[in-house]
């Protein structure tokens, strides 16, 4: 669906299937096309499934039918077989079809998605395995706002830019494990193969049996921030960055040595990998292009462009068009 041509042998993979002992085992000479398989699974996962438009829209979509929940009880519906026989992607033209004022922020969240008036991403940063829970833990919504709100007090004029509408519900942080099948392991340690030699016989494959040239981990955490708000945007990777060097700086902190716990060398993190590069940073105030050229606004703490903007520029082409003539 995607275009992307596959490059990986599966009938090949399959027809060496035999089964040794009770479990699904292969040819040892296919190793290296079964550890293709997972860095294929990475890849897809890494560059399509998490891209900055596909996680965007999908949080939109989220947001909209939040939005339309209360009015069209499409939670409700997944309660009865005979109503969830009818929920299917047709409930977004159900709300764009609609005309009730109720509807209307769900409504316009859809066509902004039309015209690709969309989330904002403001920051991406992989982060090594070793140190994915200390960002799980330590990255919240709440508190890059918290941090966004300290940096304009302490660095912006007040009449610069409204912060009313800067809330936890404006920015999304999204966190995507991304791996090879089996976390951080590698997925060749849980498979088993055989040779035309010993056909009947199955072992793990050692090392020197595939290709040496191997990650250190199978898998990393994706951070992915998105502001519903561009004017935020910014302020919010400010924000971002602040609480990345906070974790940073708890990351490189000694340890305290006890008796059953001796000390513990810390690999030193490089603050300018993590802690944002100078040729991504913009300035507080910086706001990205939006469709129309005008700015978003806030309601219901989601990001909506109105449907009286859309007839607006409608307007505005057919009066060009009409004095073209």
């Amino acid at each position: 669906m995607m275009g992307i041509p596959s490059k990986v042998p599966s009938l090949r993979i399959i027809q060496s299937a035999r089964v040794i002992d009770g479990e699904i085992c292969f040819d040892i000479k296919n190793v290296n096309l079964l550890l293709n398989i997972g860095a294929s699974r990475f890849g897809l996962h890494k560059e399509q499934y998490n891209h900055k438009t596909a996680k965007a829209i999908e949080y939109m979509i989220v947001d909209a039918l939040k939005l339309a929940d209360p009015f069209l009880q499409i939670a409700g519906r997944i309660k009865s077989p005979k109503t969830f026989m009818y929920l299917a992607d047709n409930i977004e033209q159900e709300i764009k079809a609609s005309t009730s004022a109720e509807l209307k922020p769900a409504r316009d969240l859809l066509d902004a998605i039309d015209i690709r008036n969309l989330y904002k991403q403001v920051d991406e940063r992989f982060i090594e395995w070793g140190e994915t829970r200390a960002y799980m833990d330590g990255v919240t919504s709440e508190r890059i706002v918290e941090e966004a709100l300290r940096i304009a007090e302490d660095e912006m004029d007040e009449s610069s830019l409204a912060l009313s509408e800067l809330t936890p519900e404006s920015v999304v942080m999204d966190m995507s494990i991304l791996h090879y099948g089996k976390k951080e392991a590698n997925p060749l340690d849980k498979v088993k193969f055989y040779s035309k030699h010993n056909p009947n016989q199955s072992a793990r494959a050692q090392r020197g049996d595939y290709s040496t040239l191997m990650p250190q981990y199978f898998a990393e955490l994706k951070l992915s921030l998105f502001t519903k708000l561009p004017q935020y945007f910014g302020l919010v990777q400010a924000g971002w960055r602040a609480v990345s060097a906070s974790i940073i700086e708890e990351l490189n902190r000694p340890s305290t040595p006890t008796p059953d716990r001796p000390h513990k060398h810390k690999r030193t993190t490089s603050l300018g990998s993590l802690g944002g590069n100078s040729f991504t940073t913009v300035p507080l105030t910086y706001a990205p292009d939006t469709p129309g050229a005008k700015p978003l606004s806030s309601s219901q703490n989601s990001q909506k462009r109105s449907r009286e903007s859309l007839e607006d520029m409608e307007e505005e082409t057919r009066v060009a068009k009409k004095h073209a003539k």
